[in-house]
Order: structure tokens, then sequence, then C-alpha cells
């Protein structure tokens, strides 16, 4: 059987698309996918595999990135084009590939991207309510196919090595939020539920991991809340999964989406607590894990009275492997009916 050409084009970085295509790339079985990637984001992120070109677009209509993506595709000629995020999906029309996937891009904004995801062959859906956004874009239902979020194999040192790259003693209590700092990760939740936290834990620390326009506001707030020193801001990580496994417990604060990090966490055995979004509902954890969206004090509370038993969900493990065999069922099906 001949191998499937596809070019996977998405933004590396510590994004819910950029993981997964990053593990999809390292992870497809080579006798039956040829796999090329572009990478789009500013600057490139580590681990990737040698089949990854990094073009940044750097502008809204980057005319350098486009011609060098034009290129990488004229010399693989692929049988699928597979894009993460919204992003990726505008860079795909200038190809207009024979087959188009679309993951991660259930909350574009704009009408041309969703008018893109409507057009697509195959939709892939980490979720029932991403599922539910997509069909508001009007994408039908046999478009849709389900996309299982894939997560590393813990680092059992993770614990004690990541306390002593932050300077921090081996028993210091971690917290771990992470996303892109904007409106959607609403990070600023997590600082501000910390600042409860602290008063019954003193010594504990909140690690954000990612970067956004919100940053620097962020930043001004845990400073005018006295716990600025205690908030340690990580920027991009390649090596978030890690930071995530040495966690004593982790918070999803976005207002929609944000699973990865969760399954991320329940690979680990780390505990999760967040706003009980649609989104966050649909993971195997008890519901209250779970309090109100946008309640920090009932976030600090729910984390302080589940601290010390164990989850009781237990590692929670979708090897990458297993992700990559069903994507490719999915490009197998796409070329040959």
């Amino acid at each position: 059987m001949t191998p499937v050409r596809v070019l996977t084009i998405f933004e590396s970085g510590p994004t819910a698309a950029g993981t997964a295509a990053g593990r999809l790339l390292n992870s497809v079985p080579a006798g039956r996918v040829t796999a090329r990637g572009i990478d789009l984001s500013p600057s490139p992120a580590g681990g990737m595999s040698g089949s990854v070109c990094h073009f940044p677009f750097r502008h809204s209509v980057d005319l350098t990135c486009l011609k060098n993506v034009r290129r990488v595709a004229s010399d693989v000629r692929p049988d699928v084009v597979h894009a993460f995020g919204p992003l990726a999906v505008r860079v795909s029309a200038v190809l207009r590939p024979k087959r188009l996937v679309v993951s991660h891009t259930d909350r574009a904004a704009d009408p041309f991207t969703k008018w893109l995801v409507r057009r697509a062959d195959a939709v892939l859906s980490h979720s029932a309510p991403a599922r539910d956004r997509y069909e508001g874009f009007g994408v039908g239902r046999g478009q849709t196919f389900e996309f299982p979020p894939a997560c590393e194999t813990p680092d059992p040192d993770a614990r004690a090595a990541v306390r002593a790259e932050l300077g921090l003693l081996p028993g210091t209590p971690l917290l771990v939020a992470s996303g892109q700092f904007d409106p959607n990760a609403e990070l600023r939740f997590a600082v501000w539920a910390f600042d409860f936290v602290r008063l019954v834990r003193p010594g504990m620390r909140l690690v954000l991991i990612g970067d956004g326009p919100q940053r620097p506001r962020l930043e001004r707030f845990a400073a005018s809340l006295g716990c600025r020193e205690m908030v340690l801001f990580m920027g991009r990580r390649t090596d978030a999964a890690r930071l995530i496994a040495a966690a004593d417990c982790v918070w999803l604060t976005h207002r929609e989406g944000g699973t990865t990090v969760a399954y991320e966490a329940l690979a680990a055995g780390v505990p999760v607590r967040g706003f009980g979004t649609p989104d966050a509902l649909c993971l195997p954890v008890p519901a209250d894990s779970f309090v109100p969206y946008g309640d920090p004090a009932a976030l600090a509370v729910a984390t302080c009275r589940g601290w010390e038993p164990p989850d009781p969900t237990g590692p929670l493990r979708i090897p990458p492997g297993a992700m990559a065999a069903t994507v490719v069922g999915v490009y197998d099906s796409l070329v040959t009916r």
C-alpha cells in the first residue's frame, strides 16, 4: 500500500493545537504515512520531527511565509493537508488542497475561518462541546471524527527536578495553570484564587505556563495582591507536560477548551480542579472537582479541601501512537473514498 502523503501545518508551543501536532508528527507510522510539517510559530519548539520546516507567520498577510508554504507543498504534493488551529486553516487556503483535515479550530471567531472549516473534508473533534461548536459553524455530523488526546509518559523524577530548577525546597507545594494569556484561558482567575490559597498554605507557589497579550497585566495584578514573587511566569515551554507532572494540583480556568492540560495532569496522576465549563465536565474526574465559572474563592476552597486525598481517577494515559492510529485511519478513509 502506497503511504499517504500528508502536509501538517501548525503553530508549535504550549497550546493544544501545537502539542497535538507535534506528537502526531513524532508518532505517525512511517509505512503508512509520509509526513512533512510546517511550523508557523514565531520561534520553533524543540523536540519536533526532523521533517518540520519553520516559516514564521509574522503579520496578517505574510507573503514570504505563504510563498515558502507553497514551495514545500509543491515538493510534497500532499494527498492530505492537516491544519491545526485557525491560522493554519487560513494558510492552507492558499494551497487549495485535494483533501483538508482540520483540528483545534472550534473556537475560531472570524467568518472566513469558519467558512474554510465548513469546506473541510474531515474535522477532528477532541470533545463533545468542541463538536457542538463546530456544528455551530455549519459543520455536518458526517464531517466530524473523534480525536483522542494523547499524553506523554510522565517523568518520574519531574517533581524533584522541577523544584530544583526553580530554586525551591523539595517539599514545596506547586499549583500549575497553563494556557494562552488571553480572555479565554482567564489565568487572572488563577492568580486571584492563589491569593486565597496562600493564606492557608503560605509556602505554596503558582506556576503559570504560556504567554500572550495579557501577561504584563497579570504580572501587575499579582504585584497588586502582594504575591508576585510567589507566582512563577514560565513563558512558552516545550516541556509543559513535565512541569504539569511535577505539580500537586493543576487548575483549569479556561472559558472554553483547556482539556489538554487536564489530560496531561491525569496522565501523571495529578489532581485537577477548576471551573465547571461544559468542556471540563466531560473530563473523567469527580464533579465536585469543579466550581462555578468565575468564582476564584470557590476554586481556592475546592483546592484546599481536596488537597490531601489522591486523585480517585488514577493515572489516565492515551499514548501518542493510539492518537496517530486514529488520525491515520481518517487519512486513509479520505484517500480511498
